[in-house]
């Protein structure tokens, strides 16, 4: 297929998905939109209302929650599964990859018909902001564009050594990896090897420097994603207990603190915060959230409790005795929380944990991998001894996320300790607290009628799965 043929497929593509875009806006379909900043090179644009968990892949295929590796498109379109159990997928919308507002509902973008017309003008400006720049045939290209220094793939298992070409004979050279000077070997004059430091799986940077044969010098950026070089162990584990659930408890987080119970439930008019008698399940203490606000993963640091909202953007402090203390703002959804030590470690749906002070200012983030790429959907969240437990959204497995790299180094399949009758695509598996004091982890899902405790193989020793390398 010549460009020209290639481009006008691209463009009508693009077109295609903004019409479906914009039939959703239109008729008011079940969707939410926003600005959303992951940081990550690409995602992609919504194929039809009915696929929640589904994204088109620029350049054609669909995919569940992927990231393409190789563009990083001005304007684009991003599917995330709806996890409040509410009909519909979220869509995100990011026209920069800095650019980050909170998100918001299609029905508060218009309402009525005349707002609706104001959509299509803002469908409108997407669509010419989508438009590809025409190149005059004729025009000279510009000196240097051509990089000298290209990678082969994006995509490198953490260890791994990674070829660079050079397209161009160079001299002088040097390479940084993530600002750090970085070694390497030139195998041939257009080949050179670069040993890679990094510690972390996720997204790094790559700086090649050097002077060509014109006496020109070059600086060419290359961005390089690092999975995980363990393949993850199945951790086995041993069910000790099981106490009583309340089935009217949509379970959003779950939290030992000096050997009490907590729990934060979520759906807007029913989110709640409760301390729990773990063993007959009954609410010793209740505190309800206004009803705008979806109750989402609670933690306690320093005798306060923090509980997130899902898009609400706020973050309630309280004190033990439920009294409110502070609010905060944060600007991603809130999923999960959990803490080590005094930093908060926070998840929104993605392959990502923040780290934020008790003051909630955001002070990091670390991207989470397997051997197979990013693992997203990150829900509720438990530390212990080094290592993050992770539930896995709509799926029946935690994972183990070794916190000094981002690497799952295991998965726990909690397939037997569903209960019986329960729809658990719906009533999905959440809630994960760590007993310090019997070495035990307690879990339970959303409306489950049982909170299960177990004792987990080697619990927080790691005992990372088989290395790739």
């Amino acid at each position: 297929m010549n460009m020209a043929k290639k481009a006008s497929t691209a463009y009508a593509q693009r077109i295609a998905d903004l019409v479906n875009f914009y039939h959703c806006l239109l008729f008011g379909a079940p969707f939410r939109y926003a600005y959303y900043d992951d940081n990550m090179p690409a995602t992609a644009i919504i194929k039809g209302q009915n696929q929640p968990s589904e994204t088109y892949l620029p350049g054609g295929g669909y995919a569940q929650q992927s990231v393409l590796s190789d563009v990083r498109p001005q304007l684009c379109l991003r599917a995330q599964p709806n996890h409040s159990g509410l009909s519909g997928p979220l869509v995100h919308i990011a026209l920069k990859p800095d650019l980050c507002l909170m998100e918001s509902t299609v029905d508060s973008f218009y309402s009525g018909m005349s707002n609706r017309f104001v959509g299509m003008g803002c469908l409108l400006l997407i669509g010419l902001a989508c438009q590809p720049k025409k190149k005059s045939e004729t025009e000279a290209p510009v000196a240097g564009r051509t990089p000298v220094a290209v990678l082969s793939k994006a995509t490198y298992a953490l260890g791994d050594s990674i070829p660079i070409t050079l397209t161009r004979p160079a001299s002088q050279l040097s390479v940084r990896w993530n600002a750090q000077p970085a070694p390497f070997r030139q195998l041939s004059g257009n080949l050179l090897t670069i040993k890679m430091i990094a510690e972390k799986v996720g997204w790094q940077q790559l700086i090649v420097n050097g002077t060509e044969p014109n006496k020109g010098t070059f600086s060419d950026t290359l961005q390089v994603e690092l999975r995980s070089n363990i393949v993850p162990a199945e951790r086995g584990y041993a069910v000790l207990t099981t106490y009583p659930h309340q089935t009217g408890s949509f379970t959003q987080g779950l939290e030992f603190h000096r050997g009490e119970l907590y729990e934060s439930t979520g759906l807007n008019g029913q989110s709640r915060l409760m301390k729990i008698n773990r063993k007959t399940g009954v609410a010793l203490k209740t505190d309800s959230l206004p009803n705008q606000h979806f109750g989402e993963g609670i933690t306690i640091v320093n005798d306060k409790i923090y509980q997130l909202t899902w898009t609400s953007g706020l973050c309630f402090r309280y004190n033990l005795d439920f009294t409110p203390d502070k609010t905060f703002t944060y600007h991603t959804q809130g999923w999960g929380l959990t803490h080590r030590d005094s930093t908060l470690l926070l998840s929104d749906g993605s392959n990502k944990l923040y780290f934020y002070t008790p003051d909630l200012k955001r002070v990091g983030e670390l991207p989470v991998y397997d051997d197979k790429g990013p693992v997203t959907n990150l829900n509720e969240l438990e530390y212990v001894n080094g290592y993050v437990f992770a539930n896995i959204w709509q799926s029946n497995r935690i994972a183990q996320i070794e916190l000094a790299t981002g690497r799952v180094v295991a998965y726990l399949n909690m397939e037997r300790i569903l209960p019986p009758g329960i729809d658990t695509k719906e009533n999905v598996l959440n809630g994960i607290a760590y007993e310090p004091t019997e070495n035990a982890l307690y879990v339970t899902g959303k409306n489950w009628p049982t909170l299960v405790k177990i004792r987990v193989d080697g619990l927080g020793k790691g005992k990372p799965g088989k290395s790739l390398q």
